[in-house]
């Protein structure tokens, strides 16, 4: 019964991860990238909630307000002296245009942590969390998150000062072939109430 459980929840990440593997090819990453932990922290009433972030699922704002701040994400390091790069970008910015495709001003850069160890929290911020903001009416936004283990330094000038919007990661992943080796990736969807047929908030464009 476990063995055949542990099956279903690979299925179900391979299933997933389809949903990201033709856009990451495109920018030269990898398929089949190990799935990173992701927490995120909901406040209660008498303490703080971690939520566990499963693969492509699919939160809704505003009622899932824990995503304006940034999640825990730990990996495996393989030594202590290991550091790691971890990127987030949306790939449907404005809106989503096709399964494999990025959106007109994708990919929007929503967070860049260089140097750390094995948590998002021990590394050097670049660029400041921002929280999933996808517009009205655009439907369900996929937040990409994929970490890269630091060879040996490698190339941020010209990288660091750049707008969010169109950030040019393809670029950014060729002049770092030798220093960046992709490691892990995971994807969330977020929404507005609005886009959620399930929420009283739906409201139909018809």
């Amino acid at each position: 019964m476990r063995r055949a459980l542990l099956l279903l929840q690979l299925l179900a990440v391979l299933h997933a991860q389809t949903d990201i593997d033709g856009y990451l090819l495109s920018l030269g990453l990898p398929s089949g990238l190990e799935s990173l932990t992701i927490r995120f922290t909901a406040p209660q009433r008498d303490a703080k909630k971690k939520i566990l972030l499963r693969e492509g699922e699919t939160f809704t704002l505003p009622g899932d307000a824990f995503l304006g701040q940034p999640p825990s994400v730990s990996w495996d390091s393989e030594t202590e002296d290991d550091k790691y790069a971890l990127l987030m970008f949306d790939q449907d910015a404005p809106r989503p245009v096709s399964k494999d495709g990025p959106g007109k001003f994708s990919p929007w850069l929503h967070w860049f942590v260089l140097n750390c160890r094995s948590t998002a929290d021990s590394g050097h911020t670049l660029y400041d969390y921002e929280a999933p903001t996808p517009p009205l009416h655009t439907g369900p936004h996929r937040y990409i998150l994929v970490l890269f283990k630091q060879l040996k330094p490698g190339q941020l000038s010209g990288y660091t000062q750049r707008r969010r919007e169109k950030w040019p990661l393809k670029e950014f992943m060729e002049d770092n072939l030798n220093a960046l080796m992709p490691v892990a990736a995971t994807f969330f969807r977020a929404q507005t109430a609005e886009d959620d047929p399930k929420s009283p908030g739906y409201k139909s464009e018809l």
